[in-house]
């Protein structure tokens, strides 16, 4: 278990160091960095949930009858919804 959270630490920080152009280098890689990366995206999943739990459904979804304005409002809500596709 340890070590597939380690793995995906790792690939986190490859994204990242991809991300904002600096090499990627293994020997860069250490178990601090690994520690720091988990906390790191454990942070960003919270609050990834904090705020999509501030999200409320919108008035128009009481409005069932109407199926057009429905689905676009539900299509709307969903595009707002971070990694909800």
């Amino acid at each position: 278990m340890e070590q597939e959270q380690l793995l995906t630490a790792m690939r986190h920080w490859v994204k990242t160091q991809n991300r904002v152009n600096q090499d990627i280098d293994p020997d860069l890689f250490t178990r601090e960095i690994a520690v720091a990366e988990a906390i790191k995206m454990v942070t960003i999943a919270d609050e990834t949930l904090e705020t999509d739990a501030e999200l409320k459904l919108p008035y128009k979804f009481e409005l069932i009858m109407k199926w057009t304005v429905l689905s676009e409002a539900f299509d709307t809500y969903l595009n707002r919804l971070k990694g909800h596709g």
